[in-house]
């Protein structure tokens, strides 16, 4: 279930170009899908940390201040599970609309008019890896990145997000031999619409600008400010988001891989060593949010399977593993992500529990299931308090 703005009621006196972005987007948000709600040891905090405009802060929960929000879309690029999206805007769509060219160009909505045939998005933050391989994968021999209006824009943090995620792009069709295929350009002055002279605004002004509206909002109007993280654990189910699916989408289509090994360090890819410290409690797998790790059951063994395809690379299962036995190579294979086949990353023999008859882990210590060897600790320590 999503949260959207109505963007209109929070334009207030924001310059020219936010006013704009803000009318044509929306952003809808998708609590379940966060990570920290998933489990409370998460770290991930890439939405707050690239926010030019600190809509976004997390505390006992977490709030998007949509009297803030400028509709940019960068928190979407930036998302590793898709609880953000652009209404307006989908990358399904922009792939629809170069379609069939061999050059195909993004721009930004500070860009004037009629300058070149570039698609326009609120912010070239918005767009990520997946996309931009994904207009390769499709046809397009050159992709050029207009930013002309970035040195000066001040949602300099979409600037370096696409930056960061132009490169992760080279490098994943580097291995296919597709390497410099998508270019940053400039071109000439006067980005504005409407001819204006650039003006750099401080980050004072651009908060300012961004929060006269709050004062004109109706006291107790829900919406302006909403909580979308939420401690409680309902409606988790694991959901492979579709940017990871355009992903894989692409890189089947990009053919033979003309290299095969490449380091992880910062690319949307993850692979799990096999853990020999694991016990098989299934935490990991319980909470990935894209069923990369399952728990499964096999000839007398429980074991923990890992699918590097359907990996995110959120790093969820490493932060909340409870003994720590989770461990990530620092390359991968990309003939494993195109392989879509899970491997055994732990296993441990099952037997019949003693106490309860079903299948599973017994204690060396006592013979038991985990479970049943649970509920003996716990009689032992009420025991004790008596």
């Amino acid at each position: 279930m999503s949260t959207a703005v109505d963007s209109k009621s929070n334009q207030g006196s924001k310059p020219g170009f936010l006013e704009k972005m803000v009318a044509r987007a929306r952003l809808e948000v998708y609590p379940e899908r966060c990570l920290n709600r998933r489990h409370p040891k998460s770290g991930c905090r890439a939405c707050r940390d690239i926010c030019p405009v600190e809509a976004i802060s997390f505390g006992d929960f977490s709030e998007i201040d949509y009297s803030r929000c400028c509709g940019c879309g960068i928190c979407v690029g930036v998302c590793p599970t898709e609880v953000f999206t652009l209404g307006g805007y989908s990358y399904n769509s922009l792939l629809t609309r170069v379609a069939g060219k061999s050059e195909a160009e993004f721009n930004c909505s500070r860009r004037s008019p009629g300058r070149g045939n570039g698609v326009t998005v609120p912010c070239l933050g918005y767009l990520d890896e997946s996309f931009l391989v994904a207009v390769i994968s499709r046809g397009a021999q050159t992709v050029t990145l207009d930013i002309t209006p970035c040195p000066d824009c001040p949602l300099q943090s979409g600037f370096q997000s696409l930056q960061r995620c132009l490169a992760r792009a080279n490098k994943i069709l580097a291995l296919f031999g597709r390497e410099g295929k998508i270019r940053l350009a400039t071109g000439g002055k006067n980005p504005f619409r409407g001819g204006r002279d650039i003006r750099q605004y401080s980050r004072r002004e651009l908060f300012s600008y961004l929060g006269r509206g709050v004062r004109n909002m109706a006291e107790g109007k829900q919406g302006s400010r909403t909580k979308i993280l939420n401690p409680a654990r309902a409606g988790l189910a694991p959901r492979l988001p579709e940017k990871r699916r355009l992903l894989l989408q692409s890189l089947l289509a990009l053919a033979e891989p003309a290299s095969h090994t490449l380091e992880s360090q910062d690319l949307p890819f993850l692979q799990i060593e096999t853990a020999v410290e694991c016990d098989v409690c299934g935490l990991c797998a319980t909470l990935c949010p894209s069923e990369a790790l399952q728990r499964n059951d096999h000839e007398g063994k429980r074991v923990i399977e890992f699918n590097t395809s359907l990996c995110i690379a959120c790093h969820l299962c490493l932060e909340i593993c409870p003994r720590k036995a989770l461990r990530s190579s620092t390359s991968f294979n990309i003939c494993d992500v195109l392989a879509g086949k899970s491997m055994v990353i732990a296993e441990q023999v099952t037997s019949t529990c003693p106490r309860c008859g079903q299948a599973g882990i017994l204690s060396d210590g006592s013979g038991l299931c985990l479970n049943c060897q649970k509920e003996n600790n716990i009689r032992e320590w009420l025991i004790r308090q008596q």
